[in-house]
């Protein structure tokens, strides 16, 4: 068996910590950058959301209903089958 080598140990430690340290930054750079990429989407979409809706109140109401009605005839199809 090979003896210890403790000289070098805190050499790697401090690397090793520092590596650690540079990814943690690395992956919250990235993280941060798909949180504003999606709040901007996010935002978009919901402005144009709202303009469709202003321009078209009607269709938005009949479109709802329609959503409505659909889920609601899931719900009554799942509880049902138990």
């Amino acid at each position: 068996m090979e003896p210890m080598q403790t000289e070098s140990m805190p050499g790697d430690v401090t690397r090793m910590q520092r590596r650690a340290e540079d990814r943690w930054h690395e992956a919250r750079s990235q993280i941060s950058g798909t949180i504003s990429n999606v709040t901007n989407r996010a935002k978009g979409v919901a402005r144009y959301t709202h303009e469709n809706v202003q321009s078209n109140p009607w269709t938005a109401v009949g479109v709802g209903f329609g959503f409505g009605v659909v889920l609601g005839a899931l719900a009554i199809l799942v509880a049902s089958r138990r």
